[in-house]
């Protein structure tokens, strides 16, 4: 597979789990990656899937499971994950927790809210028990809450039809002759003139 048709095949998804094996030293366990990243279970047993067919990881089983549980996977970065992380064919789709520019991270965002309304929920929950009159709170909060997922919802759906094109640009783009690394490239060691 040629590194255009490489790129092509790595979602931010894949992406994100990618960084994180490079974070632990090119060698991570299903747990590590779902805490690293955030994906769920079914995500991140489906990039293993996709990454080892593209031949970016290798899968091996640790030596024990925690408790009672089978062995994880763990994932090992392959010679030429490695040389792609070095090319930068991955730049465009790193984890926007690695950018030293203060991108913002709106899953990360999201789940904080989420985290902190959870947590609200349930002191509402304990205090209503002790005041019935707390009724007016609690529709307040599920009415957030709903708010809450529809923006979620949004940004999912946002995020999908930007990616779609990106790679419909892209992939125009180098069936045309054009080194899209070249100018991703380009455009990181550039400085940000709307800042």
């Amino acid at each position: 597979m040629t590194d255009a048709n490489l790129a092509r095949h790595i979602d931010r998804q894949a992406a994100r789990f990618i960084r994180a094996v490079e974070y632990y030293g090119g060698e991570a366990t299903t747990t590590e990656i779902r805490q690293r990243t955030g994906l769920s279970r079914d995500v991140t047993n489906h990039r293993f899937k996709r990454l080892e067919d593209l031949g970016l990881i290798e899968i091996s089983y640790a030596d024990e499971g925690y408790g009672n549980r089978r062995p994880p996977k763990v994932a090992h970065l392959t010679g030429l994950a490695r040389r792609e992380i070095e090319r930068g064919l991955l730049r465009m789709l790193r984890d926007d927790s690695d950018s030293t520019e203060g991108v913002l991270d709106v899953e990360s965002e999201m789940r904080e809210v989420r985290d902190r309304l959870d947590r609200h929920q349930r002191r509402l929950d304990a205090l209503s028990a002790s005041d019935p009159g707390g009724k007016d709170i609690h529709e307040r909060l599920d009415s957030v809450q709903e708010r809450l997922n529809d923006i979620e919802a949004y940004s999912d759906d946002w995020y999908d039809a930007a990616e779609l094109y990106l790679r419909a640009l892209r992939a125009a783009l180098e069936d045309n002759g054009i080194d899209v690394g070249e100018y991703l490239r380009e455009a990181q060691n550039e400085p940000d003139s709307s800042v």
